[in-house]
């Protein structure tokens, strides 16, 4: 399963839809996971979720996001799990 998380820091980004750098996991069935930190700073909205959909993203943590934002990922098949919020570790 892969996951992705707005950072900003060390920590949840507050608000989703205006962080520049993501993180994405992927779990492994036998216990280690893959990390990948994405550089967004030159993608717009539709381009941020076309990339989800690339990596095969299946989960999105984040804080606060947009309805707008939120309604078009999950229309993409990404389940997202709003305010969260916290260290990434």
């Amino acid at each position: 399963m892969k996951f992705a998380i707005p950072v900003c820091g060390e920590s949840l980004s507050t608000v989703c839809d205006f962080c520049d750098t993501w993180i994405l996991i992927e779990t492994m069935p036998q216990g280690p996971h893959t990390r990948e930190v994405l550089d967004l700073r030159r993608l717009g909205f539709i381009e941020r979720i076309e990339m989800l959909k690339r990596k095969n993203v299946s989960i999105l943590l984040c804080g606060a996001i947009s309805k707008a934002l939120e309604n078009r990922i999950r229309a993409d098949g990404i389940e997202i799990i709003p305010y969260l919020r916290g260290k990434t570790e």
